[in-house]
């Protein structure tokens, strides 16, 4: 049996040898193109011809095999069809198995074979001999491979048909003519039966082991029944050419079909082939091995010794196979046995091949000469297998997928099952013709496929179809443009005005060319008849008068198509233009060189070079001449004279003898007296063309009037006059008064009087009164400033009598100078007002200033009210605090009326302290020491010395005068005493034992201010001896008195809620032992030492527990007001914490002081709080939960912590927290078909549930919009949970360049 690849027997007996004898291959030709030279002309030619020759033979191979491999394909597919044919038709019989082996079906090779194909090749096709069409059958191109079970349906309806052949009787024959003499059918059935009979007698028993299940004697079948049964009356008509006993199978091959599917090069396969013995007899069994290399069987496995299967027994085969390719591999197993036939078991080795979804043509489109294109084309394995595939030049098989002029990238790729990628073909064409080159495809399992790229080179060609209006050629002799193609005149117009061309311009190339247009100036140059101009005399220069405009500027023109522009002229001088209009193409790429002589190869630009080209040049010319404007008439004179307020109208023309049409503009000639203007005063006149006017003349006041009216022509430099002149008279009106005193105004009062106009003339008077302004007279003068106002009524001056005046106080002296000033001693000073109006004014005075705080000022009178030019003398008494200088204070007096106050500046000196001076009444005193000398002095008698105290300043001082040392006190003091009393009161004095005493009397007092007071100082003695002594002078004396401050600070006790009571002593020492000996005039005195409580004072205290009293305020949705109030009598220092969520804000005291100014919030944070005040605490709640509890309350407990001194008080603190959700009642709206511009509204309902919320709406378009945009939503009802909210929703589209357009946004 054949393969069914192999067809090459019937080419060889086709073509005989022209076929089979060897040819002239490449590698041959190769080598005679290496060894060409130029030398040899025959080897040239022989050459050239050999390459035409091996060129049209590989055409011919390639369409072979093209043929070979179509043919191929079809009977492959026509296997696979019949062999489902089969099976359907096996299904349908249903029970009917002995007679399966009988099936024929028709033949589907007409139906995949392409009879176009084999007629273009001069073979027969099936449509020659059939008459039955066949189905349509759509050929992409593809070179499919079918799957592994169609292949093993094929090969096993191949072994079947083959059996079928090899073992049913030959066909019977039509039924000759009978001939003369010839026995009838009777008479031969008869002689067959003596025939038998004669044989039987002669015939012997045989071994049913040697005969076939089908013979009458031989070994009974194991799956055949022994009674023949008859076939029922639906069986095909193929099975009934064939008897129940033609063929009967011996051995059952399992796999009926030895299929490899999964495999790779260098991998060795096994499986196991078992044939079971299906006969009643022992029998032997051989196998043949495979043809192929790539198959192989191993030894037989038998259920007993010599190679003898039992009946119902297997004996099983190891077939290996070692595939060298990923290609499909065939073959069989020959099984004999002792029957007459041989029994086939077929080899299949099929791989799901790899499919690539590659085009058969690739089409690159179209390409400028000298450009590289890149088109990418997308490729996908839709196969149930990886493959690696390769892009190699059909005629030149190499690892470079580069022909010229394309190239493709990647040239080797791999993909899996599903897999894509992107195949890049890169095409470069160097001539203008369309190219295409042959590649070929193959894939790892040993396919190939041809594909063909096309593309075609193309040269830039553009086509000045034509211009539109009158183009007049360039005269003889006119200058023009050394390189332009084109000529376009513009006939001649005025100045700013425009006129256009149509252009039309064709593209003859099929791709897109981008180009922008280039105004340049020409190149001017005279050139002889014949004369070609030079290079260099060719420059481009852009021009600069910037009146040439081509629309667009710039673009893209369509593949062969007509585009159409604007030239448009639009001048604004006088004067001749002449421009050149370049259009130029953008990245043109440059002409490749040409190819060598020896035809290599170029390697592919991947970056050509691209350039700018100028593809044509059109010179434009184009001049202007100037505007025609005409008047007729003139000038307007109107004669006589026209009463004022009335209008009179006069008519005149104006005539455009310009190029174009006019715009024009009349100047009004508006004044405060006259109106005089035209109309119409803008508009259009049309080229040749009069327009008529009306001039309009209005008088205000009686004149005569000469004047021009103006008329400006747009872009004409001079404009149009037209000369106007008229008289104008007026009525005449009179006043009831010549003058009006208003008298004394306040500036901002009103009032008013009444005036009496009369017309005496028949016209109609407006009148007017205006203010005459007077230079000489200031109006804001406020001292006695009479203004006078005149007021214009027609021609009469009515003169305005009155006093405008303002509140206008002054200071008479505007610095307040003190000195000789003492702390604490008030001094006094006097300023003086003055009003410098006749209106009264009100005035009150405040002290302000930097230095403000250390002191004081009063005034007497603090306010009051100032007559008119009156002036008022104002007390000022200042009292010093400080023992700086005061130079920062001032004394604001305001004035009721003024738009400032009034400044007094204060500079207080240094102020002076306490002075006090001592002096004696004895007259040998020496001014620079101060003694008291008592001479001699008795002892126990008394001397009296008197010191004179002077107090040199303002401050009062009291004072307390002792003795340094020999100092002594009395209670009271008697100066009338009996001489015993008084010896009593000397002993007291001198009790003290120290020898002397001296009296001081009075020993204290308060020395007022400048007082002097004498002092009188008695000496005493009961000891002679000289004495000396200090006499001090001081606040606290001797046996005086003290104010001694007593603190209480009790400890504080955590936790103590009762009050409780303290007691304390106070002990007062004083000590009289003195540790360095005093010296007093050469005096020593020993006093004894010793400690001695002098004093002890007893102190009660009671201790109140430190407690505030929480009151509630007020409730808010998140927190909650407590009042703090201290009722004790001593201010209190606390702090305020608690714990997340909560949180105390900031306090709001009514009366407190603390460490910090700015308190952010309660949390540890020192306050104090005064006595008997209060304070207001917030404590809030913050809790951020996530969006999915939104739903679930929550009730944080915790406290609040008052830290008070070494104490605390704890406040219970719960908050129920309630999440807000919200909702719309729709999810979607849907507007339907809008207008542009037209708005549609929607309502939408917002639904809240819990607390309340704030919402806000962001939308995302800016065609939609939700009114309102936010809000809160809460109810003004108690205990109510569900809040909604009504909300507009509106859309309004907007223009968009497509008809239409869907709008679609979240909100």
């Amino acid at each position: 049996i054949k393969s069914l690849k192999d067809i090459s027997h019937v080419l060889a007996n086709t073509f005989k040898d022209l076929y089979t004898k060897s040819i002239i291959g490449k590698d041959i030709l190769s080598n005679l193109i290496k060894t060409k030279n130029e030398r040899s002309s025959y080897h040239d030619r022989y050459v050239k011809e050999l390459q035409q020759a091996h060129t049209e033979y590989s055409l011919y191979i390639k369409e072979a095999d093209t043929l070979e491999s179509h043919i191929i394909e079809a009977r492959v597919r026509a296997a696979a069809a019949e062999s489902q044919a089969c099976e359907r038709m096996k299904e349908e019989m249903g029970e009917l198995n002995d007679h399966q082996s009988l099936l024929t079906v028709e033949s589907a090779f007409s139906w995949c074979v392409d009879n176009d194909l084999l007629k273009m090749n001069n073979l027969i096709s099936p449509k020659d001999y059939l008459t039955k069409e066949k189905p349509h059958v759509k050929d992409d191109g593809y070179s499919l491979i079918p799957g592994p079970e169609k292949s093993v349906l094929r090969l096993h309806a191949l072994c079947i048909v083959s059996t079928v052949i090899m073992f049913q009787k030959p066909n019977r024959t039509k039924p000759r003519p009978k001939w003369k003499g010839e026995p009838s059918a009777k008479d031969r059935e008869e002689g067959r039966e003596k025939l038998q009979k004669l044989k039987e007698q002669h015939s012997f028993l045989r071994n049913p082991r040697f005969l076939p299940p089908s013979a009458q004697q031989g070994g009974t079948s194991l799956i055949r029944p022994r009674t023949k049964h008859t076939l029922p009356k639906p069986v095909p008509a193929l099975i009934a050419h064939f008897s129940s006993d033609d063929l009967v199978p011996i051995f059952l091959a399992k796999p009926s079909v030895v299929v490899f599917t999964d495999y790779s090069v260098g991998h060795v396969y096994e499986t196991t082939l078992e044939l079971k013995n299906l006969t009643s007899a022992s029998r032997h069994v051989r196998l043949i091995p495979p043809t192929t290399p790539y198959f192989s069987i191993g030894l037989g496995r038998f259920p007993g010794d010599g190679g003898v299967v039992a009946p119902g027994m297997s004996c099983k085969y190891t077939v290996r196979f070692a595939p060298g390719s990923l290609g499909n591999y065939e073959d069989f197993i020959v099984v004999e046995t002792q029957a007459e036939h041989i029994f086939v078991v077929p080899i299949a080795a099929i791989r799901p091949p790899p499919v690539l979804t590659l085009p058969r043509v690739l089409d690159c489109g179209y390409c400028l000469i000298g450009g590289v294109k890149f088109v990418e084309f997308f490729c996908q394995n839709v196969g149930l297998s990886s493959g690696t595939f390769c892009i190699i030049p059909k005629n030149k098989w190499s690892f470079f997928a580069e022909q010229a002029p394309f190239a493709i990238s990647p040239s080797i790729f791999v993909l899996q099952p599903g897999e894509a990628t992107a195949v890049e073909v890169v095409f470069f064409p160097t001539t203008a013709e369309k190219s295409c080159q042959a590649f070929t495809v193959a894939c790892d399992n040993c396919q190939v496929k041809d594909v063909s790229i096309e593309g075609e080179g193309q040269l830039i060609a553009l086509e000045l179809v034509s211009v539109s209006g009158q183009n007049d050629p360039p005269v003889l002799g006119e200058v023009h443009d050394l390189s332009a193609e084109h000529f376009i005149r513009f006939s001649p117009c005025n100045p700013h005005s425009v006129q256009q061309k149509k252009l039309i311009i064709r593209n003859n190339v099929h791709l897109e060319l981008p180009y922008h247009w280039q105004i340049m100036k020409p190149n001017l140059r005279p050139l002889l008849p014949g004369e070609i101009p030079e290079p260099s005399h060719i420059q481009f220069h852009l021009a600069t008068d910037d009146v040439f405009h081509v629309s667009p500027m710039a673009g893209v023109l369509s593949p062969c198509q007509e585009v159409e522009f604007l030239l448009t002229f639009s001048p604004n001088e006088l004067k001749d233009y002449h421009s050149v209009c370049h259009l130029v193409l953008r990245d043109v790429p440059e002409l490749p060189p040409e190819s060598t002589e020896d035809g290599i190869l170029q390697p592919v630009r991947t970056g050509s070079k691209v350039s700018d080209v100028i593809v044509m040049e059109i010179e434009v010319k184009g001049s202007t001449v100037p505007y025609q404007v005409l008047l007729d008439p003139y000038a307007v004179i109107i004669p006589g004279d026209l009463f004022i307020c009335t209008t009179t109208r006069r008519q005149f023309k104006m005539w455009n003898h310009s190029k174009t049409g006019i715009f024009f503009q009349w100047e009004r000639m508006s004044s405060s007296s006259h109106i005089i203007e035209v109309e119409p005063s803008t508009g259009r006149i049309e080229e040749n063309e009069c327009f008529d006017f009306d001039l309009i003349v209005t008088g205000g006041k009686p004149e005569k009037v000469v004047s021009s009216l103006v008329c400006h022509i747009e872009h004409r430099q001079e404009p149009v006059t037209l000369a106007v002149e008229v008289s104008f008279k007026g009525p005449t009106v009179t006043l009831s008064v010549p003058s009006v005193d208003f008298g004394l105004l306040k500036l901002g009062e009103q009032t008013h009087t009444t005036l009496l106009l009369t017309n005496i003339t028949q016209l109609e008077a407006n009148w007017t009164l205006k203010e005459k302004c007077n230079n000489q007279q200031d109006t804001q003068v406020f001292t006695d400033a009479f203004k006078h106002i005149f007021l214009n009524i027609s021609l009469y001056l009515l003169c305005l009598d009155l006093i405008v005046q303002s509140p206008q106080v002054c200071l008479l002296n505007c610095e307040l100078l003190l000195s000789d000033l003492y702390i604490g001693v008030p001094a006094n000073a006097t300023v003086t007002l003055f009003n410098q109006t006749l209106l009264p004014t009100d005035f009150s005075w405040i002290l302000q200033g930097k230095q403000a705080e250390l002191c004081t000022a009063s005034f007497q009178p603090s306010s009051g009210t100032l007559g008119p030019n009156a002036s008022m003398d104002v007390t000022v008494t200042f009292t010093s605090n400080t023992d700086v200088e005061l130079t920062e204070l001032a004394a604001l007096c305001e004035v009721l009326g003024m738009n400032s106050p009034l400044a007094l500046g204060i500079v207080a000196s240094k102020t002076k302290n306490l002075s006090v001076s001592y002096s004696s009444t004895q007259d040998d005193e020496r001014p620079s020491t101060l003694l008291l000398d008592f001479d001699d002095v008795v002892l126990k008698q008394a001397v009296t010395k008197q010191l004179l105290i002077t107090n040199e300043s303002a401050i009062p001082a009291p004072f307390t005068i002792e003795a340094e040392y020999f100092n002594c006190h009395a209670l009271k003091v008697r100066f009338k005493l009996h001489v015993q009393n008084r010896l009593k009161f000397v002993n007291s004095l001198l009790a003290h034992g120290k020898g002397a005493a001296f009296f001081v009397l009075p020993h204290c007092g308060l020395l007022g201010p400048f007082e002097s007071q004498s002092v009188d100082i008695t000496a005493y003695s009961d000891m002679w001896g000289e004495y000396r002594d200090l006499l001090l002078c001081k606040v606290i004396p001797a046996k005086g008195s003290s104010t001694i401050h007593v603190s209480f600070t009790p400890f504080t006790l955590s936790g103590s809620v009762y009050e409780s009571k303290c007691v304390g002593l106070a002990l007062g020492f004083m000590s009289l032992d003195s540790e360095v000996t005093s010296t007093l005039h050469n005096n020593a005195i020993s006093i004894s030492n010793h400690e001695k409580i002098q004093a002890a004072a007893h102190s009660d205290a009671a201790k109140t527990p430190l407690l505030l009293c929480f009151l509630v305020v007020c409730e808010f949705d998140t927190t909650q007001t407590f009042q703090l109030k201290n009722n004790s009598e001593m201010a209190l220092h606390f702090q305020l914490e608690t714990q997340p969520p909560f949180l105390v804000l900031k306090p709001q005291p009514q009366a407190f002081t603390s460490t910090s100014s700015n308190l952010p919030s309660g949390d540890s944070q020192s306050l104090v709080l005064k006595p008997q005040h209060s304070m207001q605490v917030r404590p809030g709640e913050y809790l951020p939960l996530p969006a999915e509890e939104a739903e679930v309350p929550a009730e944080p407990p915790d406290s609040l912590h008052l830290f008070l001194l070494l104490s605390v008080q704890t406040v219970p603190l719960c908050a129920h927290l309630d999440l807000a959700t919200i909702r719309l009642s729709t999810d979607s709206i849907d507007f339907g078909f809008c207008y542009v511009g037209q708005t549609q509204t929607v309502e939408v309902n917002l639904y809240s549930h819990g607390a309340h919320t704030y919402w806000k709406s962001v939308t995302e378009s800016d065609v939609f919009r939700v009114t309102p945009d936010f809000g809160l939503l809460r109810s003004k009802g108690l205990h109510v949970t569900s809040y909604s909210q009504c909300l507009q929703i509106s859309f309004t589209p907007r223009y968009q360049t497509t008809d239409h357009r869907k709008k679609k946004c979240y909100i």
